[in-house]
């Protein structure tokens, strides 16, 4: 399969929820667009798949995550760093 099993599947299906949810929020509060709650999302959830991914499937998300990487956009005005809102909202998501 393309999951090994080594973590419990409540705490994959757990942060897959968070991905979503800390993405919604940048994107309620404006610090991000519809491209980038996407990007941030897919980036997230690639994220979590890879630490229980297979071998090659491990290869398989680390060359799609390069490519959203590249096209992730976190920024609404202009890329010109992390918000206060984005980053108390990436510590809330990790605790």
């Amino acid at each position: 399969g393309f999951l090994l099993g080594n973590i419990d599947i409540n705490v994959i299906t757990r942060q897959l929820y968070q991905c979503h949810r800390t993405a919604s929020q940048d994107w309620v509060y404006g610090d991000i667009d519809l491209k980038g709650y996407r990007s941030q999302v897919l980036e997230g959830m690639l994220m979590v798949y890879a630490t229980d991914a297979s071998p090659e499937c491990h290869k398989r998300i680390s060359k799609e995550l390069k490519v959203i990487s590249t096209k992730l956009i976190l920024f609404r005005n202009g890329g010109s760093g992390w918000t206060r809102t984005t980053a108390l909202t990436l510590i809330r998501g990790a605790l």
